[in-house]
């Protein structure tokens, strides 16, 4: 059987906080226990604290600068991860999303309005989500 090869990507550091980091490093960790032959790839902005956790870290890290959805889906189509977590906020726009999903399965993991809906999957919703923006929880 061939190895899955998953694709995280969140941001961490003072000006995002660590919850995004916390919850998918989790996950990361989890997949790895299971499956220990899985390719994990963590997508992140590159703040000092990414810089600092790409060493600690027994993922391959890739950090950037100015990451948005044109970006990643550029490291989507060049990867080709299984699956894609994502867990920060998110561009609201439908084709960015929909673009994704075309190339691999999309968990969405924070900022759950509208968007949830063109997602595979949405996962540990965080504290922001808005109800009224997800006809399916009315």
């Amino acid at each position: 059987m061939t190895a899955l090869k998953y694709l995280f990507r969140f941001d961490a550091g003072s000006s995002y906080g660590l919850g995004h980091f916390s919850r998918s490093i989790a996950l990361a960790k989890k997949i790895l226990k299971e499956q220990p032959e899985a390719q994990i790839d963590i997508l992140s902005d590159a703040t000092s604290y990414m810089k600092e956790q790409k060493k600690q870290l027994p993922f391959n890290v890739i950090l950037g600068e100015q990451l948005n959805e044109k970006i990643l889906l550029k490291y989507v189509k060049n990867i080709k991860p299984d699956v894609l977590f994502f867990d920060k906020a998110i561009e609201r726009r439908k084709n960015r999303i929909c673009d994704l999903t075309r190339y691999t399965k999309l968990r969405l993991g924070h900022d759950c309005r509208k968007e949830a809906t063109w997602a595979d999957e949405v996962i540990m919703p965080a504290a922001h989500i808005d109800k009224n923006n997800l006809p399916f929880l009315q």
